[in-house]
């Protein structure tokens, strides 16, 4: 185990004054994110590897996005306790947030030795009932559709940082995952990863309902004005259906972002129609000039 990655990282602040690494009772983690991470690495190299974990948990659970090798010693530190199932979680964590090309090869690696460790290498602990045959690690391909700003947790700690589809090592069993993106709602849901080689979990976040407004204003009073909605940012929260109007449109009306089609008809005047975007907290105004047609003894046959 590279500890000496552990020693390095010590210098992402001013250090303290040393702390003494007294025996008893786990100690409550700091609330500065720095120090936690801090006293974690003094507590694992100094081989106190169940003494250091709240102490991680409580750094990453505060900054993991700031401090990417806190994942990669904490992995380290579970796989010392032979828990790779959480340690292939932390590593994996690291290669897709670290930058330091050295941790992200021994991470590769660390993850390889997991999988290859048989069933000394992990805890197990509660098991689903699996039909297909005993607990294993699974490929899993997570995606979280278009979301791409915000973050993935898997059993409370945040892990990736955006919803582009990804494929990682899991264990078999249950996890809590949430899903926390920017314009769209939070997601918590359990997901059962089974027996089978490979598995995909798609995260169902949706948007969050936003609004805009519209005005269609036409140059023949008496126009019908017709709006059907088309396809909806927010489809499962927007409740909006067709309706009609008749000109003079007087105010803007507001409506769930998204597209709709618009219809204006005019006894003897042709049929004006568009697509119209309606954008998050802007007014739409759509101006009309029905033709009139030719009259009907001149119409083209």
């Amino acid at each position: 185990m590279m500890w000496s990655r552990i020693a390095r990282v010590m210098s992402i602040a001013v250090m303290a004054s040393t702390v003494a690494l007294n025996a008893g009772a786990q100690e409550t983690p700091s609330s500065n994110p720095v120090e936690a991470l801090q006293r974690a690495n003094r507590l694992a190299m100094a081989g106190a590897w169940t003494r250091s974990v709240p102490h991680y948990e409580a750094a990453i659970l505060k900054a993991g996005q700031t401090f990417p090798i806190a994942y990669f010693n904490f992995a380290e530190v579970l796989r010392a306790k032979k828990q790779c199932e959480r340690a292939v979680l932390f590593y994996q964590a690291y290669l897709d947030r670290g930058d330091a090309q050295d941790v992200i090869e021994e991470s590769r690696q660390n993850v390889q030795i997991c999988l290859e460790g048989g069933a000394g290498m992990v805890f197990e602990g509660e098991e689903p009932q699996l039909s297909e045959g005993d607990p294993r690690w699974v490929r899993v391909t997570l995606a979280a559709g278009d979301a791409a700003r915000g973050r993935i947790e898997i059993d409370g700690f945040p892990m990736f940082f955006s919803g582009q589809e990804r494929q990682l090592w899991m264990r078999s069993g249950r996890y809590q995952v949430g899903a926390t993106f920017v314009d769209h709602e939070p997601l918590q849901t359990e997901i059962v990863i089974g027996s089978a080689p490979e598995q995909q979990v798609e995260l169902n976040v949706e948007p969050m309902l936003f609004t805009g407004s519209l005005k269609v204003l036409v140059d023949r009073p008496g126009a019908k004005v017709r709006v059907e909605p088309r396809e909806l940012d927010a489809p499962q929260r927007a409740e909006v259906e067709a309706f009609e109007m008749v000109a003079p449109w007087e105010e803007f009306r507001e409506l769930p972002t998204g597209t709709y089609f618009v219809e204006v008809t005019l006894e003897n005047h042709h049929r004006w129609i568009r697509n119209v975007e309606i954008e998050r907290d802007r007014p739409s105004e759509v101006n009309v000039r029905l033709r009139r047609m030719l009259p009907e003894a001149i119409r083209p046959r």
